[in-house]
């Protein structure tokens, strides 16, 4: 029963979505463009925003991120999350995208997040014995 909640949400406030996400998408890159940002690293952020604010796993540097970078506009990122968001909220349901994998339970639909906890947790074990991370090809 709560997925057909979310699913019948999600449908209905599909419209909202998916103008925001149009929006978002031409904003970003026109921005990207012009300013010589990366478009592929705002992906990965907007999904650590959203887990972020579930509370799935908190992420204050990107939700200042999501603020603050020119190429995002803090009404149109609410416009592309805030729908889903509120479904998942009115309904309990949670889609896989949105949580944090157990070991073993990896999958396409998880895999930025299973990324992000990948690297959340090298960096971890790392901290007491490395002075400086490099990320190559973002």
């Amino acid at each position: 029963m709560r997925l057909f909640t979310f699913l019948v949400l999600e449908i209905l406030l599909s419209p909202i979505t998916l103008t925001g996400y149009l929006v978002w998408t031409l904003w970003s890159v026109s921005i990207s463009q012009q300013q010589s940002l990366s478009i592929t690293a705002l992906s990965p952020l907007f999904f650590r925003w959203l887990l972020h604010l579930q509370g799935i796993r908190p992420d204050p540097a990107a939700a200042e991120l999501m603020k603050t970078l020119p190429s995002l506009i803090e009404q149109i990122n609410w416009a592309v999350g805030g729908p889903t968001r509120w479904a998942m909220n009115m309904s309990g349901y949670t889609p896989s995208f949105f949580n944090i994998p157990s070991p073993g339970t990896e999958n396409l639909g998880n895999m930025i997040n299973t990324r992000t906890l990948f690297f959340d947790k090298a960096i971890a074990r790392s901290l007491d014995t490395v002075e400086q991370v490099v990320i190559l090809g973002a």
